[in-house]
């Protein structure tokens, strides 16, 4: 099939979660032999450009399958090919919009009530002509249907790739500040983002530190952080930025993963970080997310979730883990063959397209002769 793969672009530094779910996605449709058309330049040698000229333009969405619209929370402008004249011009392709964060959140705060619930409306008033919504959470499937009134919706998490994600490729490597006679905690993701709580990770590292556990635990942070920090604790390491196709070599000498998020917009989420660590065989302990329950309860580690930012209860949890090696060693085995046998990159594209290509097969694009609404 040809795919217009809007509101996506590749560039080779871009190391945030959007740009690996969408190489993910597009590496594996061009696998599955399907053509991946994008408006902006990209590094990636596969992927053909949508041409600026007006009339090109017209006639190769003519010949698209589908137009795919990833959507990172605001209304793109591909969002109105769902709507006429576009859908009668381009041949009434499938429309299909991705949801990877809550909606809401992309409004500014700025923004009154009334303004908020007139780009709400709007978001509404396009949706409902959408073939297929792909949400990477239930929870974010459930606020699709309700508030934005797209009922075909189905749910496609997140994955990770355990091809890449092979802490037995890297045994032998060394890492500057990583002593493999520690116990060894990693948390990636961005201190400044409103949905994560670093403050939190620096509480609990306080905590096992008055506990003893200074000079046995060793906390690794990849991201961006505030480095003027006070009093920040000497056992916490922060490493900075890391290319993706980099941090297989970092995460494969961890013993386990944090995941610190506050209550709210982060509910919605898929966790890249989740199935990467898992995939390398680290165990994770988490403040409660309802998609890191989902997965954890599938290896019985559900008691590795704690209360929205109890630092007492995480670091008890810590606590219990670097005193039950084998437990760690167990986890990391059932987390890895959780990633190898469903939440992976491939599995979630080949699913996307199972659910593409029933909709082409039995109706094509939205039935607008039917449709008395219009």
């Amino acid at each position: 099939m040809k795919i217009y793969y809007a509101n996506a672009s590749l560039t080779k530094n871009d190391i945030r979660g959007r740009s690996v779910h969408i190489r993910q996605f597009t590496n594996h449709s061009l696998q599955l032999g399907h053509e991946i058309w994008m408006n902006q330049a990209t590094d990636h040698p596969g992927i053909q450009y949508i041409p600026s000229d007006r009339l090109q333009r017209l006639k190769l969405f003519r010949k698209m399958d589908v137009i795919y619209v990833r959507l990172q929370g605001k209304i793109t402008g591909a969002c109105k090919y769902t709507t006429l004249p576009y859908r009668l011009l381009f041949g009434n392709p499938i429309n299909v919009w991705e949801f990877n964060t809550y909606p809401i959140l992309s409004f500014s705060k700025k923004l009154t009530e009334a303004q908020k619930q007139q780009k709400l409306n709007r978001f509404r008033e396009l949706g409902r002509h959408c073939d297929l919504a792909v949400c990477v959470s239930e929870k974010l499937s459930e606020f699709v249907q309700e508030h934005l009134s797209i009922k075909n919706t189905i749910v496609i998490p997140n994955g990770s790739d355990p091809v890449l994600f092979d802490p037995d490729l890297y045994k032998n490597s060394v890492l500057e500040n990583v002593n493999s006679e520690q116990f060894n905690v990693l948390w990636m993701g961005s201190a400044e983002l409103s949905w994560n709580d670093f403050d939190q990770l620096v509480n609990v590292v306080r905590i096992l530190n008055k506990r003893g556990y200074e000079k046995h635990i060793a906390f690794h942070v990849i991201g961006s952080i505030d480095l003027d920090i006070k009093d920040i604790p000497p056992n916490i390491f922060c490493h900075g930025k890391i290319q993706y196709e980099n941090l297989p070599q970092w995460l494969a000498k961890m013993d386990l993963g944090l995941i610190v998020y506050k209550p709210g917009s982060a509910d919605y989420n898929s966790p890249l970080k989740l199935f990467d660590y898992l995939s390398s065989e680290m165990a994770v302990v988490s403040n409660e997310q309802p998609q890191v329950r989902e997965v954890l309860s599938k290896i019985n580690a559900e008691d590795l979730i704690c209360a929205y930012g109890d630092s007492e209860e995480m670091a008890n949890k810590i606590e219990s883990l670097v005193n039950q090696p084998e437990r760690v060693r167990r986890l990391g085995d059932q987390g890895r063959k959780l990633v190898i046998n469903y939440y992976n990159w491939e599995r979630a594209v080949r699913k996307t397209y199972d659910q593409i290509l029933e909709i082409k097969n039995n109706q094509g694009g939205f039935l607008w002769k039917t449709n008395s609404n219009l």
